[in-house]
């Protein structure tokens, strides 16, 4: 892959060609499918044939200069992830709980997922946003869970690889930095949380987060973001990051529509 922006293009797209095969009907799966497909080709094909010169921040992810500073990023992006429970390494608040069981789910039934019980009444789908599980789980099909949640893990990082290198790129600074920003960017929530005490623990021990304080006013932080509805905190940070790296770049735009349309699958 010559470019991080081809390689954002297939991880967002990627999801719903799963989708397609697992939940739509092969008479419209494969026109779908096939159009995407082509479109994609489109992409990757005009993606690949723009070049930059050296005055401006290069887009490859892996013609990166190896130095300290990517090293840090890479560790950097690694254990922020690692700290969000996302893969079962470390602590997991209690949102993780219904994510493990429709990733489980997505893992041990077939596509669609579907509960029939007779005491409950008729068929019911599993209906969520179920997207960004699908990689893993088709790898969990053929695996088990320790392996389901490292490529859970992996498919994760390499998201928040991709958002930190658009942003360094769209900021004009390293992708270290970048990350810096990501992580630490929020409001004085911890203030919130002193004034408006909880009836349970909202700083120590850290079993949720501190912006419930505001109630249905909190404006999470990216941290909380990843760390309770990963799911959908990932991809529209990349789709957010892409758009804001392309605006700034004179000699390549896709239409913005492209990364909506990928994105509202």
């Amino acid at each position: 892959m010559k470019s991080a922006h081809q390689l954002s293009i297939l991880y967002l797209a990627l999801p719903f060609i799963l989708f397609l095969f697992g939940w739509v009907r092969l008479t419209i799966a494969i026109p779908l499918a096939l159009i995407l497909l082509f479109t994609l080709w489109q992409l990757l094909k005009q993606s690949s044939t723009t070049h930059y010169s050296l005055s401006t921040i290069h887009y490859s992810l892996f013609t990166i200069h190896y130095s300290a500073s990517t090293v840090y990023w890479l560790l950097l992006t690694a254990l922020w992830l690692l700290t969000s429970g996302i893969g079962g390494y470390a602590f997991q608040n209690w949102d993780h709980n219904w994510r493990n069981v429709v990733f489980r789910d997505l893992m041990n039934f077939n596509w669609p997922v579907t509960y029939a019980q007779p005491e409950s009444g008729p068929v019911k789908m599993l209906v969520y946003y179920v997207g960004f599980w699908l990689p893993s789980a088709l790898i969990a099909k053929v695996t088990n869970w320790q392996i389901a949640n490292f490529a859970l893990f992996t498919w994760s990082l390499l998201g928040l690889l991709l958002v930190t290198h658009h942003l360094g790129n769209f900021l004009k600074t390293s992708n270290l930095k970048a990350a810096l920003l990501l992580i630490l960017f929020s409001g004085l929530d911890i203030l919130g949380t002193l004034f408006f005490p909880q009836e349970y623990p909202t700083i120590l021990p850290p079993i949720t987060h501190l912006e419930t304080w505001a109630g249905n006013l909190q404006y999470s932080s990216f941290t909380t973001q990843l760390f309770w509805v990963f799911n959908q905190a990932i991809p529209a940070w990349l789709c957010i990051a892409m758009l804001a790296d392309e605006r700034q770049s004179a000699t390549y735009q896709l239409p913005i529509t492209n990364k909506l349309f990928l994105f509202s699958l």
